[in-house]
């Protein structure tokens, strides 16, 4: 539709590379005014550099990578492209490994102006991208995961295939052939960056054909163009050792055949793109695309299966809130800022495809943003250049016929600015807050000083990339690896009413695990298959029977083992029982329980208020819930005198079903039924009660007690 069209733009490419140098130096000073951080040096002295638990990961991988000849642990991403670009830059810039974390992201991030102001610049509207730049750079999702601080491989998980989709773009409209190596190398990056990518760059290389079959299917250039997109996706086994360099010099051979001997390219081209086609789908190539649906769409509910069929155990994908539905409005908000803003920029989106039907090849990342309806927040970073562009087009589509262009191009900055102040409004609640605070990162430090490369540290998943960056040991659980049948021991460690099932637990899975992670998962069963089989039995329960009792014998101790409760683990307890508390052979709950916690609550003088509606009577020692009325068992009231914990128990009724727990100190309430309340891991953290036999406090502070483990 012509009348879609905008009038042409005739701008240089000085013009434009000033138009990205101003958006980009925008995006980066956008997210250091709102980074929330006392000082450079603050950094590096308190350690309160990273807001998300997984960019310790990486962060602890770009360390090893910095210690020439440091034996690394397991785990380590000192050989991932983000540890390794770390590590580079902290050698050669004049500032901490802490500084270069923390505004890492910002820098990166931000460099997603340059595809967008080149989409603008290939369709000849480079204000039209510019614009669009200074939105999608900034808007509430892109900068949520690319803010300073957040040092996670999102910095680049957006800007790679909106490269790769500004270069298709470019080439179909301009058929220039150096962009095919080019494309070749964006793809081969970008999977090398985040493995995960496989599918998306995969919708693009299709989407190539099929847009050359629906509008142009004569022209071989675009034929070609996924050609080489294919070329950066499909793995070849003569590469092995350097897949990066080998399928770019492939795409850089084909490149020069293709330019200089055109008659041959004509020759062997069909040959040559039916093989690869062919490869890639012998190489299951729609398998990991089928996987990631069966995972964030088509997800289970209930539990995640092992390699045993006969065990059944709960999927964390359920316990992620990125992953759970979310509301259109959050999901409007996230993407422009406002559902406004975002019907707007949705209706731009629709037009501009018709006016430039190039734009199409956008498509895939805006598919994969609408996810997040079904699948989680995290999508939600895909949709937020696309839409940008929308929102830029429906601006300079209305304010076309201003004239004079000085007066045009004021108003089209102002409504841009309205929707840059939109989501400015929206940011402006959300502050940095450090993954580990200070007084967390001074109790690990002088946890490692007792910790050795082949101990075991057992906490929750949630915080185990945090705790490898500080601790040099064996974690066999983090953000990383979180299967159902990997979690489940330290849950039942953790929530079991019995120190000596905990403690029996987490001696048997953990050595069963070293011995595992030594020989071979293929070559040795796991603890719970192991014990099936060597006693003949098909129910895991005569497993979780036998060590509950003090003559069960533990293997050989070869490892030690700590266990490392936060203070923040209390949160999320529910969410801990809901991982052990089940019939492992139907992944059905074995029984209900209740566990509530909030540091909103008011002491009034005959009860006790909480923010959800929840109140005690104090006379009577009752719980209303509701409607239902629930007896306490126990009182206790802790607090710190002297940095000695203190306690005091009043029991209530010997048939309670609930207690409360009152941690002065915290202004945090618990109320928990009776099997959580004497739960190993309330037992070790609020209370300090410990089983002498089998643990021994070992770092004990307010916010973080570890205990190693005796037997």
């Amino acid at each position: 539709m012509k009348w879609l069209k905008l009038p042409e733009e005739r701008v240089n490419p000085i013009t434009t590379w000033i138009l990205i140098a101003f958006a980009y130096t925008y995006s980066v000073g956008f997210r250091i005014f709102l980074a929330n951080y006392k000082s450079i040096e603050a950094l590096k002295t308190e350690g309160q550099f990273i807001n998300t638990p997984d960019g310790y990961y990486f962060a602890k991988g770009a360390l090893d990578a910095l210690t020439i000849g440091k034996e690394s642990v397991m785990g380590s991403t000192y050989g991932s492209l983000i540890s390794q670009a770390t590590a580079f830059f902290a050698k050669i810039l004049p500032f901490s490994f802490e500084t270069v974390v923390f505004f890492m992201p910002a820098f990166i991030g931000s460099l997603i102006v340059i595809p967008l102001v080149w989409i603008g610049y290939s369709i000849r509207q480079t204000y039209f991208g510019f614009l669009a730049a200074l939105l999608g750079s900034t808007a509430y999702s892109y900068y949520i995961r690319t803010q300073a601080g957040y040092f996670d491989t999102d910095m680049l998980t957006v800007v790679m295939p909106t490269f790769i989709a500004a270069t298709i773009i470019a080439a179909v409209i301009s058929k220039k052939r150096y962009l095919w190596p080019f494309l070749t190398f964006l793809i081969v990056f970008y999977q090398t960056w985040y493995p995960q990518a496989y599918a998306i760059d995969s919708t693009f290389a299709f989407g190539i054909i099929g847009y050359t079959i629906v509008f142009d299917r004569k022209n071989l250039f675009n034929y070609q163009t996924a050609f080489f997109a294919l070329l950066g996706i499909v793995g070849f086994p003569v590469a092995v050792l350097y897949p990066f360099i080998f399928k770019i010099l492939l795409a850089i051979c084909l490149w020069v055949i293709f330019q200089y001997r055109e008659q041959l390219a004509h020759k062997i081209f069909w040959i040559l793109f039916g093989a690869l086609i062919v490869y890639y789908v012998s190489l299951s190539g729609l398998g990991p695309i089928r996987g990631l649906l069966n995972l964030y769409v088509f997800r289970s509910t209930d539990i995640n299966s092992t390699t045993t069929a006969s065990l059944q155990f709960f999927n964390v994908i359920n316990t992620v809130q990125e992953a759970g539905d979310i509301p259109f409005s959050m999901f409007a908000t996230r993407i422009s800022g406002h559902p406004l803003t975002f019907y707007l920029s949705c209706l731009g989106l629709i037009l501009s495809l018709f006016a430039y039907r190039s734009l199409l090849f956008l498509l895939p990342m805006a598919a994969l943003g609408s996810l997040a309806l079904s699948s989680g927040l995290r999508f939600t970073i895909y949709a937020v250049p696309v839409f940008a562009i929308g929102l830029a087009y429906l601006i300079l589509f209305l304010t076309q016929k201003i004239k004079p262009l000085y007066l045009k191009l004021a108003t089209s900055l102002i409504l841009m600015g309205i929707a840059l102040y939109v989501n400015w409004v929206a940011l402006n609640p959300i502050k940095f807050n450090a993954t580990m605070n200070s007084n967390e990162i001074t109790a690990l430090k002088q946890l490692a000083t007792l910790t050795k490369p082949t101990d075991y540290i057992i906490s929750w998943w949630d915080y185990g990339h945090p705790l490898r960056y500080y601790l040099t040991a064996f974690l066999p659980i983090d953000g990383g690896g979180h299967e159902g049948s990997d979690n489940f021991p330290v849950a039942y460690a953790l929530t079991s009413d019995s120190q000596i099932a905990s403690a029996n637990m987490l001696r048997v899975s953990m050595e069963n695990h070293k011995l595992r992670f030594k020989e071979g998962k293929d070559k040795v069963p796991g603890y719970l298959e192991n014990y099936m089989q060597t006693h003949n039995t098909q129910n895991p329960d005569d497993f979780l029977t036998a060590i509950d009792d003090a003559s069960f014998s533990p293997p050989q101790k070869t490892t030690d083992i700590y266990l490392v409760l936060p203070y923040q683990m209390l949160l999320i307890t529910s969410t801990i029982d809901l991982f052990s508390n089940l019939d492992l052979l139907t992944g059905k709950r074995k029984h209900a329980s209740f566990f509530y916690t909030t540091d909103n609550w008011q002491n009034e003088q005959a009860q006790i208020r909480f923010d959800n509606g929840i109140l005690i009577e104090k006379t009577k020692g009752i719980v209303v819930l509701g409607k239902q009325q629930v007896r306490l068992a126990n009182i206790y009231v802790t607090g710190y005198q002297n940095n000695k914990l203190q306690v005091k128990k009043t029991a209530v009724y010997p048939n309670g079903k609930l207690n409360l727990f009152i941690m002065q100190d915290y202004h945090r309430v618990i109320l928990a039924d009776n099997k959580l309340s004497n739960s190993t891991f309330l037992k070790l953290f609020v209370l300090e009660e410990y089983d002498p036999r089998y643990f021994e406090p070992v770092v004990i502070s307010p916010v973080m007690k570890t205990y190693k483990l005796k037997i």
